[in-house]
């Protein structure tokens, strides 16, 4: 499609969920970690994003809390997980 547009989503079903004080923690970091997975990782798909800012965000955060297993649960993506990010060749 000319100029774009958007055909996947990703994000919390509810709320934003943080941590006082905390910029950077709970539901946005777990949006921060699909776009390290993309420029970092190079996930080439979305699913391979979704699922790696998961996996990084439980490596990352040992003994998880009831709050961050909510976090985690409410994550959800929104389209195909197959879907090739930047298009395909």
């Amino acid at each position: 499609m000319p100029y774009g547009g958007a055909i996947a989503s990703i994000a919390g079903t509810g709320l934003g969920i943080g941590w006082v004080g905390q910029p950077i923690s709970l539901s946005s970091e777990l949006e921060t970690n699909f776009f390290y997975k993309i420029g970092q990782d190079n996930a080439e798909t979305f699913g391979q994003a979704h699922s790696g800012a998961i996996n990084k965000y439980i490596t990352e955060n040992p003994g998880l809390s009831t709050t961050e297993y909510h976090c985690i649960t409410i994550y959800q993506p929104l389209g195909d997980p197959s879907l090739m990010l930047g298009g395909y060749p």
